[in-house]
């Protein structure tokens, strides 16, 4: 009777052996593929924000509205960057913000934007004073 017990138990952990042996691999490519995926839309983000942070006093620059035109794709799954574009965007198409306040109001929601997009990539430390200040040689 012992050895019928013997035998079950070593049969047991050698098919558990043989499955993890099968599916480790498997686990494994599964595994880095995500955190790849994940590292490149981080990298994806990152540079989205760099082109809306170098070219954020020329709104009109080719690359700005590329970069714009793309906030939606990178940042889906992120609320506040979602909401505070939606606003900006709003705003840019609305005639009545077509003067000095309305300019104004324009220029802090896209300082928002840029300081959620920063946020959201893991950049905590800046502020809309450090968005504002921009170097511009004369």
């Amino acid at each position: 009777m012992m050895a019928l017990h013997d035998a079950t138990s070593l049969f047991i952990p050698a098919w558990v052996n043989l499955l993890a042996i099968l599916v480790s691999p498997v686990i494994a490519v599964v595994v880095s593929t995500y955190l790849q995926d994940r590292n490149e839309r981080k990298k994806a983000k990152k540079l989205l924000l760099e082109i809306m942070i170098s070219t954020r006093h020329n709104i009109a620059n080719e690359q700005t509205v590329r970069a714009m035109n793309t906030i939606d794709l990178y940042y889906a799954s992120d609320k506040t960057v979602r909401l505070l574009w939606s606003e900006y965007y709003a705003m840019l198409n609305n005639d009545g913000y077509n003067n000095e306040n309305g300019n104004k109001l324009r220029s802090e929601k896209h300082m928002e934007l840029i300081q959620a997009m920063a946020k959201a990539v893991g950049i905590s430390n800046i502020n809309i004073l450090d968005i504002s200040r921009v170097y511009y040689p004369v």
